[in-house]
């Protein structure tokens, strides 16, 4: 029998032995019944985290409102495009609640109004468990045991990913050089190419994906971004067309 992730056996520990009445309750999920076997639950809990966590390394965060400290956090979610936000709430169970917020947001740094869309959950202690990982300290890092996958990895890069005729970039400005480093490093593993550090202004960096290279120091004439997108499958959304290129 393969050997569980950590990532595996900490799900299986914390919600295995959870009856469905109670995971409903935790959790707050009440649209889907989620199916009643063990092993089947515990996979749609992973699914399910694995597309919040791909939020949170894009444009997602999670937070406490109000002083009590006890208080269940909540998810919030920003972008400009309408149809992505609800996109996300129409496939992601945690968020079938949310209702979108639209309207104009002044940025006294720029001196200028943008077009806003936004929602937040409703808090549970799912959210709370995903904010003391996420914000240990108070600010966002990745945590050293997050495993990605297609799914995740999906919702990263409609969030805060770039295509270019060169290559793909993720752009992980607002992350310390040690979560830089390992989102480099997994990424590169799960994808089975070459993924660098890039600097893009300042002390800000972001991971690059070249158009190709194996990184193993062995020429190739592969196409590394046929390839990702191969992984990642179709764009879900039009108003984001562009980041898959001339496909």
């Amino acid at each position: 029998m393969p050997q569980k992730t950590q990532y595996e056996q900490e799900s299986l520990f914390s919600y295995k032995n959870e009856s469905y009445r109670e995971f409903v309750k935790k959790f707050g999920h009440h649209r889907q019944r989620y199916p009643h076997s063990d092993v089947l639950l515990t996979n749609c809990i992973k699914q399910e985290m694995d597309l919040i966590q791909g939020h949170l390394l894009g444009d997602g965060s999670i937070f406490v409102t109000g002083k009590d400290c006890n208080r269940d956090a909540t998810f919030n979610f920003v972008t400009k495009h309408e149809d992505y936000a609800q996109w996300i709430i129409n496939n992601t169970e945690s968020f079938a609640a949310c209702k979108l917020q639209v309207g104009d947001s002044y940025d006294k740094r720029t001196d200028k109004s943008y077009h806003r869309v936004s929602f937040r959950s409703p808090s549970n202690n799912l959210f709370t468990e995903l904010r003391n990982k996420w914000y240990p300290d108070g600010k966002k890092i990745v945590p050293q045991d997050l495993v990605l996958t297609k799914d995740l990895i999906l919702r990263w890069y409609v969030d805060d990913g770039n295509w270019h005729d060169k290559g793909i970039y993720f752009n992980t400005q607002g992350f310390d050089p040690e979560s830089t480093d390992f989102l480099r490093s997994e990424l590169s593993k799960f994808l089975g190419m070459k993924v660098t550090i890039q600097k893009h202004s300042g002390d800000l960096y972001r991971l690059f994906i070249p158009l190709r290279g194996t990184g193993s120091g062995v020429s190739s004439t592969n196409n590394n971004t046929e390839k990702f997108f191969e992984v990642i499958g179709k764009c879900p959304v039009s108003c984001f067309s562009h980041k898959w290129g001339k496909i």
